[in-house]
């Protein structure tokens, strides 16, 4: 932080001093990945069935849909109805982050669980709405008689809920690291998972989201070498 302030108001110190070799500074220590397990995910999935009404209704959208789709919560909760493609088990992401800025609108894939949540969900939504016209994936009905999306505020205390119900602790974009690296685990390319996050680079997926675990590296390496040995390996020793 008081690099980027100094380089920012034009001083390079910092990096002169480590240039020069004059100073050492540490780094920040990569920090696990946070995902949520199968049994995690059941645990929630059991909870958001416990909850009654339209929350309910939306805690399964989230539990079901969000580690299907790797979206952001605010892309969820500002997702129009028109944005879905069923057909096609695609979702137009209209609001990225970086939105005005650096990204713009991209799709996003759904895989087949999240489908199966979201279709059971506007089948809800129909009921809730009751013929009401609402642009909103996620539509809330506020006490001023207009309906509009959920609110961030709204999406948190239903978050808090699922945990009290489930015992299991997470943030809202766990589930997107969850999509990440169960792609990942299943032998997806990090440039695939990556592309599918809507990423610019593989080193942020990398970095916050999905990595190849140790085991799996580990295992990778050990089988490439005993193929190389039995390949060059003489007809005596075979």
């Amino acid at each position: 932080m008081l690099r980027r302030l100094l380089e920012w108001s034009g001083n390079g110190v910092i990096s002169r001093l480590e240039a020069r070799g004059h100073a050492r500074f540490p780094r920040a220590i990569e920090k696990e990945i946070e995902v949520l397990s199968q049994d995690e995910l059941q645990r929630l999935t059991r909870a958001a069935d416990a909850i009654d009404g339209w929350p309910g209704d939306v805690a399964r959208l989230l539990v079901g849909f969000c580690p299907s789709t790797g979206l952001r919560p605010k892309e969820v909760r500002l997702a129009n109805l028109g944005d879905v493609d069923l057909p096609r088990s695609r979702i137009l992401v209209r609001h990225p982050k970086g939105e005005g800025s650096w990204a713009a609108p991209k799709e996003a894939m759904i895989l087949p669980v999240g489908k199966d949540a979201l279709v059971e969900f506007l089948d809800a939504r129909d009921a809730y709405l009751a013929g009401e016209p609402c642009e909103a994936l996620i539509p809330y009905r506020r006490a001023a008689g207009y309906t509009g999306p959920w609110s961030a505020a709204m999406l948190r205390k239903l978050k808090a809920e699922l945990e009290r119900l489930s015992g299991v602790r997470f943030h809202l974009k766990t589930f997107r690291a969850t999509f990440g690296q169960s792609a990942i685990d299943a032998g997806v390319r990090i440039e695939a998972v990556s592309r599918a996050l809507r990423h610019k680079s593989t080193r942020t997926t990398e970095a916050f989201y999905a990595r190849i675990r140790t085991d799996r590296a580990f295992r990778e390496i050990e089988d490439a070498f005993a193929q190389r040995t039995t390949q060059f390996a003489s007809p005596e020793s075979r």
